[in-house]
């Protein structure tokens, strides 16, 4: 995985454990993103925590398949990106608006196939085929407290950190 007690760790740890398997067991190594489906390959390590376009690109290079996607099972539609601001905002006090108008506009250009796809070629470097197969997760144009909540919840059940974290007096 790319760094322990991000969403990717975890989604990863919830599924599993959703799946009756001891996550103590296991030895996490932090790589790259792109290096772990070379660790892979190379039998460095037993399997990786990757998204797209990572999934498709080691799919054409070693046939590696998908064994459990954090985006269908105990953790379906749990927020995997989001945003803070500080009290800057009284410098710019216009910012974080402009900023959440932004981010919804990025939105519906990955949720556009016709957007999506170019943007992948020129930004990540991936060829037109495999952009065409990249898989997006859904992301929400909205706060919703309870589905935040959901990742203070799995950080407190992970130990990521040591007591329970409201999260709704936070959100705007």
């Amino acid at each position: 995985m790319t760094s322990v007690g991000s969403i990717s760790d975890l989604g990863a740890m919830s599924e599993l454990r959703a799946r009756n398997v001891d996550t103590s067991k296991i030895q996490w190594v932090q790589l790259p993103m792109p290096e772990i489906g070379p660790a892979i390959q190379r039998g460095d390590v037993d399997g990786g925590v990757i998204v797209e376009p990572y999934i498709q690109l080691n799919n054409r290079a070693f046939n590696a398949l998908p064994i459990l996607d954090v985006a269908l099972g105990a953790t379906a539609r749990i927020p995997l990106s989001g945003y803070v601001a500080r009290s800057q905002t009284d410098e710019t006090p216009n910012a974080v608006d402009r900023f959440v108008r932004a981010l919804r506009h990025g939105i519906d250009d990955v949720s556009d196939r016709e957007v999506l796809e170019p943007l992948l070629v020129k930004y990540l470097g991936i060829d037109a085929d495999t952009a065409k197969h990249v898989r997006i997760a859904q992301f929400p144009k909205d706060l919703d407290a309870d589905q935040i909540q959901r990742v203070a919840d799995l950080m407190l059940q992970f130990a990521v950190i040591n007591r329970r974290l409201d999260v709704k007096p936070m959100l705007r």
